[in-house]
């Protein structure tokens, strides 16, 4: 289904259902744990602030894009979600989050990470 969405400057944006591929909400601290998903098979804790998403389905190219949130447990304790390093590309079976203290640009584990995956 594609809905229309008519803004207030009349210009359309057509919205489908079926443009997010994949999501996730997870703990990223101590033992991970997925708390609700859409087509995620398993999430690996692969080092402090490093968290391996797979996905049920695979995507039907490696040319999707993703984004996310992750929480933080202080207010001196910001997080940032980022992409990983050169040494990573994203395969159509599963992908690499990182959260990073924004502050001192350090990898911590979050309490709170959530992301969605979109493909075309």
């Amino acid at each position: 289904m594609v809905s229309i969405i008519r803004g207030s400057d009349n210009f359309d944006s057509s919205i489908s259902e079926e443009s997010t591929k994949a999501w996730v909400n997870f703990n990223g601290q101590g033992t991970v744990a997925i708390r609700d998903d859409e087509n995620v098979s398993s999430i690996s804790d692969i080092g402090t602030g490093n968290t391996m998403v797979s996905f049920s389905s695979n995507m039907s190219s490696s040319n999707y894009i993703w984004n996310g949130n992750s929480s933080f447990t202080s207010a001196n304790t910001p997080y940032m979600l980022c992409s990983v390093g050169s040494n990573y590309t994203l395969s159509t079976s599963q992908f690499q989050i990182n959260t990073v203290n924004s502050t001192v640009v350090q990898a911590l584990d979050s309490p709170l990470v959530m992301t969605h995956v979109t493909n075309s």
